[in-house]
């Protein structure tokens, strides 16, 4: 007999909550990267990162408004590579630390995973095509392509999650 999807489901949930357990108690690489993943100390600290990038996306935006055509200062680019290489650092622990389970849909996590990768891609995207840009002339179908940085202010939407789970 076929089982319900939904016991399937569940299945596969108690499975991955068994290989988690079972990954806490090794000394392999996977599982020091677990500790640091699932660490509150590391949670809390990526949550500070979070809220310092929306804050400074917000004081970017001001800067432009203020400034209209005037170049970026070097200090705001500066800092969105380095929030993007953090966020991009925090992701490749996240499916070290899951595995294949990281895109399996009965992960609990699936969502937000989802969801992270779409933000980290998206700002991996927005560097590289910030490069392009910069150094084509002022195209201003291109210009378009700039909105990507808005994807950047659903970060807060994640803090807001690791608020939840503190």
């Amino acid at each position: 007999t076929r089982r319900p999807s939904s016991v399937a489901t569940g299945n596969a949930a108690a499975q991955i909550i068994a290989e988690t357990a079972a990954l806490e108690k090794e000394k392999t690489f996977r599982a020091m990267v677990h500790k640091v993943a699932t660490s509150r100390i590391f949670e809390g600290f990526i949550t500070c990162l979070i809220i310092a990038n929306a804050m400074i996306q917000g004081a970017q935006a001001d800067w432009k408004a203020q400034n209209v055509g005037q170049p970026l200062p070097s200090s705001y680019r500066i800092l969105d590579l380095v929030f993007t290489i953090v966020f991009t650092i925090e992701l490749i622990i996240h499916v070290i630390d899951q595995g294949k389970n990281f895109i399996n849909t009965a992960n609990p996590k699936f969502g937000w995973n989802m969801f992270d990768s779409f933000i980290v891609v998206t700002g991996v995207l927005d560097e590289i095509l910030g490069v392009i840009l910069d150094s084509l002339p002022d195209v201003p179908a291109l210009r378009v392509l700039r909105l990507l940085r808005l994807v950047r202010i659903l970060r807060v939407v994640r803090a807001m999650r690791s608020f939840r789970d503190l």
